[in-house]
């Protein structure tokens, strides 16, 4: 869900490549955490490694909180 936020925050004559660069970097990100998360239970501890991922779902809820509103505008008002 999280992939799709921002894609009326960009122009609608560049939203397939804004939409494609945050569905990339999210791709990156779920793939780095794969390959990240085993390693960090082994070296750690369980517990440990679930916070980790608890805190950067925070923080990354946070910043999303301090994106452009575009409920309720036009796409001209977005891309103005």
């Amino acid at each position: 869900m999280k992939k799709y936020l921002y894609g009326s925050a960009y122009a609608p004559r560049a939203r397939s490549s804004g939409f494609a660069l945050t569905d990339g970097i999210g791709h990156v990100g779920g793939a780095f955490g794969a390959l990240f998360l085993p390693l960090l239970v082994a070296s750690l501890s369980f517990a440990f490694s679930f916070r980790f991922i608890a805190i950067t779902g925070l923080i990354a809820g946070i910043l999303a909180m301090f994106g452009p509103r575009t409920s309720s505008r036009t796409l001209e008002a977005i891309s103005a």
